[in-house]
């Protein structure tokens, strides 16, 4: 599968949600292409 732009598009909308619950400094690290493969 590719990476899309609707797939990416559809990551980076989770990954901001989820940054509305985290009061402290955090940091995501990772093959986000492996993940939406």
């Amino acid at each position: 599968m590719a990476c899309t732009i609707a797939t990416r598009s559809s990551l980076w909308k989770k990954v901001k949600q989820l940054s509305t619950h985290i009061r402290k400094p955090w940091l995501i690290m990772g093959d986000f292409n492996l993940i939406l493969a």
